[in-house]
C-alpha cells in the first residue's frame, strides 16, 4: 500500500478523506498471522505519516467480501457494526455515511491509533475464516 502512493507520483491529498480498509497480515496464505507494523505504527497511520495533508481513517475490514453482499449486512437480526477510528471529525462523518449506504452500523472507536488494535483484530478473524469458519464469520459488537 505505501508502495502504491509513492507510485502514484505527486497527488494533491489536501483536506481528502483517505479510507484505509487494508488488513497488513501479508503472510496469510503460509499460516502466517503475523500483523506487519511500519516502525511500531498501523498501516492507517504509516498512510497518514505519507499524506499529512489528508485525513486518514481506518474502516474495520472484519469480514470476508461476500458478507458485504447481504442487504443488509444481519446477524441473528442485528446490523453489523462497522468501527472506524480517525482524527478529524468532517472524514469520520463522511466515512460513516458510507458505511451506512452499505447497511453497517458505523461505530467510530477513537484516534487513528487505534487502527493498530482494529489491525490485529482482523487478523484474528482471517485466522478463523482460513481454518475453516463459515464466510460470514465477523467480529462484531452486539447488544441485547
Amino acid at each position: 500500500m505505501l508502495d502504491a502512493i509513492d507510485t502514484i507520483g505527486p497527488v494533491n491529498f489536501d483536506d481528502k478523506t483517505v479510507i484505509d480498509i487494508n488488513n497488513p497480515v501479508p503472510g496469510y496464505q503460509n499460516n502466517d498471522f503475523r500483523v506487519t507494523t511500519y516502525d511500531g505504527l498501523s498501516l492507517s497511520e504509516a498512510i497518514a505519516a505519507k499524506l499529512t495533508e489528508a485525513h486518514v481513517v481506518k474502516v474495520s475490514n472484519m469480514c470476508q467480501a461476500s458478507v458485504w453482499k447481504m442487504d443488509p449486512p444481519e446477524f441473528d437480526g442485528r446490523r453489523l457494526v462497522t468501527m472506524i477510528c480517525g482524527e478529524n471529525k468532517d472524514a469520520l462523518t463522511k466515512t460513516a455515511t458510507l458505511v451506512e449506504a452499505v447497511g453497517s452500523v458505523p461505530k467510530p472507536i477513537g484516534p487513528l491509533f487505534y487502527a493498530r488494535n482494529l489491525e490485529h483484530a482482523a487478523a484474528l478473524v482471517i485466522i478463523q475464516l482460513l481454518r475453516g469458519a463459515d464466510m460470514p464469520t465477523v467480529l462484531n459488537l452486539i447488544k441485547p
